[in-house]
Formats: C-alpha cells, sequence, structure tokens
C-alpha cells in the first residue's frame, strides 16, 4: 500500500510540475510585443510610368512588450521605405512610409517590403504594393529576338509603337551598322539585319526618342546570332549541376558540320580551364563533318565555366576560329 501511496505522489509532483511551466510560458508569452497591420496589400490601381505612388502603412503593437522593427528590406532599388519609428510601445503605432519609383516599369508591378521585427511569433511581416503602370509608349514587341541567320543572309522583323495620343516621334537611331530600320507607318518600324554582320553574336538597341514627359527615350534591344558555314552542334555544351559524377556523365560529344558540304581540317581546339581536355577524333581527316570529345578532370570540383578555341583549316577569317562554350558545377560533398 505505501508503495501505491509514494507512486501516487509522484506522479502529483509531475503534473504539478507541468501546469506550473504551463502557466510561465503562458504568462511569458503575455510580455512579448505583437506586430499587426491593418492591409499588408496597397492596391494603386494604375498610374503612368515615371509616377511616384506613395503609401503609408500603420504598423501596430499588440503585445505587452515593446516591438522592435529591426530590418526594412525593399525587393528593388526602385523601391524605399522609412518607419517614423524603430520601437513601438505596447498598444502603440508607428508609419512605414513607402515609395515606388514606377520610372523604367510598365504593365502588372508587384513590390514587396520586408519588415523584421522581434515579434516571436512572425519574425518577418511582408507588406505589398500593386498596380498597373502605364507608358504613353509601348513596344511590341519590347525586345527582338532573331535567333540564328546564316551568314550573308538577311532577316527583317516589325516593331510596332503603340503611341498616345498628341506624342509624337521625334528620332530613331541605332547602335549598330549591322542592321537597317525603315518607316513602314508612323507608328511601325522594319528592321532588318544587314548580309555583311560578322559571324558571332548580335546584341544592339534602337533608341526612340518621342514627345512624351512620362518617356521621352525608349531602348528596343536587339538579339541575333549570326553564324557562319561551320555548325556546332549543339552550340554550347552544359554539363549540368552534377553532384559525385561518374565518367560517362564528365564528357560531351559535339559535332562541327559545313553547311555548304566543305572538306576541311581540326587544327587545333584547345579549353580556356585546365580541367577540361579537348579531344579531336581523327584530326588527320579532311571532310565536313567533325566531333570533339570535352573530358572533366574525374578529380575537380566547382564551376565549369570556359570555352574550346578551334582553329580550322577553312580559307575564310570567320571560319578559321570558332568557339565553344561550356557550362556547368561538379560538387562532391562526401569528398
Amino acid at each position: 500500500m505505501g508503495e501505491i501511496i509514494v507512486a501516487i505522489k509522484n506522479r502529483l509532483k509531475l503534473i504539478i510540475a507541468c501546469l506550473s511551466l504551463v502557466a510561465v510560458q503562458c504568462f511569458a508569452q503575455e510580455n512579448v510585443p505583437q506586430i499587426y497591420v491593418d492591409a499588408v496589400t496597397h492596391k494603386f490601381g494604375t498610374v503612368s510610368e515615371g509616377f511616384k505612388v506613395k503609401h503609408d502603412f500603420a504598423v501596430k503593437n499588440l503585445g505587452q512588450a515593446p516591438l522592435v522593427l529591426r530590418q526594412l528590406q525593399a525587393g528593388c532599388g526602385c523601391t524605399a521605405a522609412l518607419a517614423d519609428s524603430s520601437t513601438i510601445a505596447p498598444g502603440g503605432a508607428t508609419l512605414i512610409h513607402v515609395t515606388f519609383d514606377t520610372s523604367g516599369f510598365y504593365g502588372y508591378k508587384s513590390k514587396d517590403i520586408r519588415i523584421e521585427s522581434n515579434d516571436p511569433r512572425q519574425p518577418v511581416l511582408v507588406l505589398n504594393l500593386e498596380g498597373i503602370v502605364e507608358r504613353e509608349i509601348n513596344i511590341d514587341p519590347p525586345r527582338l529576338y532573331f535567333g540564328q541567320i546564316r551568314k550573308g543572309s538577311e532577316a527583317s522583323q516589325s516593331v510596332k509603337l503603340n503611341l498616345k495620343q498628341n506624342v509624337k516621334i521625334l528620332e530613331v537611331t541605332s547602335r549598330s551598322d549591322d542592321f537597317t530600320i525603315t518607316k513602314q507607318a508612323e507608328d511601325q518600324l522594319l528592321v532588318s539585319i544587314k548580309s555583311s554582320a560578322k559571324v558571332g553574336l548580335l546584341k544592339s538597341r534602337i533608341v526612340v526618342r518621342t514627345t512624351s514627359t512620362s518617356t521621352p527615350v525608349v531602348s528596343i534591344p536587339i538579339f541575333a546570332e549570326i553564324v557562319g558555314d561551320l555548325v556546332l552542334t549543339p552550340s554550347d555544351i552544359s554539363f549540368g549541376m552534377l553532384v559525385n559524377p561518374n565518367s560517362q556523365q564528365l564528357t560531351q560529344r559535339v559535332e562541327i558540320q559545313s553547311a555548304s558540304a566543305q572538306a576541311f581540317k581540326i587544327i587545333s581546339a584547345k579549353s580556356s580551364l585546365e580541367a577540361v581536355t579537348v579531344m579531336v577524333i581523327k584530326p588527320e581527316l579532311e571532310a565536313n563533318t567533325h566531333q570533339l570529345l570535352l573530358d572533366v578532370d574525374k578529380n575537380y570540383v566547382g564551376p565549369l565555366s570556359g570555352e574550346v578555341s578551334i582553329q580550322t583549316s577553312l580559307s575564310d577569317p570567320a571560319e578559321q576560329n570558332i568557339t565553344l562554350r561550356f557550362y556547368g558545377m561538379i560538387t562532391r560533398p562526401n569528398t
């Protein structure tokens, strides 16, 4: 009987201890800050580009201890946030003034402001501005992608300038001699890549100057790749993200082919990264198609970023030296 009584007493002591711990935790939780915002999202509707959206968020402390706003972090440099006070007393409030500069933006936009505080239940609170930014001049398409163009060929694309009423185009200029711009209509341009464009990547832009007060200058990016007689398949090599790769994953094959079926030799092929070796299959062979093997050192760890410089026997200077890019990442967590 005595043993039973002792066991009951011990159990009661354990229950009392647990209840006391819960009571202490509840009391402690009552003495903590609690961040609260009535509406974390402000919808600013539709504004013109260049307009600065401003909104004040009221941040309240519903807790029983001072609330400390440790950091305000905007999602990009176009958005700024400033609090009247970084410490809010229990039951108090402060304002966070948020400004979003819409210059350079158009279409639907959503901008976040991250608040980090000492609220243990919600240490991070995200505020949001969202709405539509309209331009007085809209470009369709906003950028021109020509893709691959054979050397000596021409390619054209149209771009439409949707102008608001009373906005006029003053000047259209280009930053490259590799393409021409023809005015098809008052609000439409024809952009043509010249047949004289050199082999390689073509990155340029068209600059449109207008009478718009909010968008006086608009840039239209242009992207194209001028390819010669030699075609690389694939055009670049991706080893991917490799974890403890096997030998098969560390080897890639590429084919070099003459589109005009012209026979040539591969004189040399060298990698810019020491960990990547290049082997030409049958280098003595003169043919219209050749193959290369890229092998990564089996002990290599880190980023794979470089290029293979390939020298050929073709007479065209543009075809004598071509470049094959490669990229990837190798990790070995078990080493």
